[in-house]
């Protein structure tokens, strides 16, 4: 059994970092993990999306169409250009609550979309739309966004929590684990909340 999970959002908002983390959970837990990174223009605001892999054998880094398990995207619009690499049965998407105008809407050769929430509806089955950002400030810093999405995707892979501490550890600088470690489980508990409510209806 493969995992495929593809992460998505704008140049700055820390998606390699999140694929990072990802990572080497993954590799900490005895998986096999490969991976692709897609800039483009990062550095000016552009689209940056990853391609993960996981299982205990895997062969090719990037995930075809219609084949991704999971879709973690940083910026509100950004999961809408990529809907089209989700499953079309069991597949979770998971948003953060936040918008980066691009360069083309702020030069008025664009628009951004008002009604993301309606869009979602009708391209996905199965998605969470969560304040990371606001979140992560909680926390100690909106830069850890990324780390509450993975905290909200750990539940679906079932990895021990030990491995997301070691994992935390691995990825940032000393400073910044307990912060980091904080933005995890809220992003944690925000999933666990929504799961029981689910078990509820």
């Amino acid at each position: 059994m493969e995992t495929s999970i593809f992460l998505c959002g704008v140049g700055g908002q820390g998606i390699l970092k999140l694929n990072e983390l990802i990572s080497w959970a993954a590799l900490l837990a005895g998986n096999d993990v490969k991976g692709n990174e897609v800039h483009g223009m990062a550095q000016r605001g552009g689209s940056v999306v990853c391609h993960l892999r996981i299982g205990s054998k895997v062969y090719s880094p990037l995930i075809p169409m219609g084949e991704a398990d999971f879709i973690l995207s940083l910026e509100k619009i950004e999961v809408l250009r990529y809907h089209h690499y989700l499953k079309k049965e069991g597949g979770k998407v998971m948003i953060n609550d936040f918008s980066i105008i691009p360069t083309t809407v702020a030069t008025g050769s664009a628009t951004y979309p008002e009604n993301a929430g309606s869009l979602y509806g009708e391209v996905f089955s199965d998605y969470i739309l969560l304040p990371a950002t606001k979140m992560a400030s909680e926390a100690g810093t909106p830069r850890a966004a990324n780390t509450v999405l993975a905290g909200c995707l750990a539940p679906h892979l079932n990895f021990e929590d030990n491995i997301w501490e070691k994992a935390i550890e691995k990825v940032f600088p000393s400073r910044l684990v307990e912060i980091n470690r904080e933005a995890f489980q809220k992003g944690f508990s925000y999933a666990a909340r929504l799961a029981q409510k689910g078990d509820g209806d």
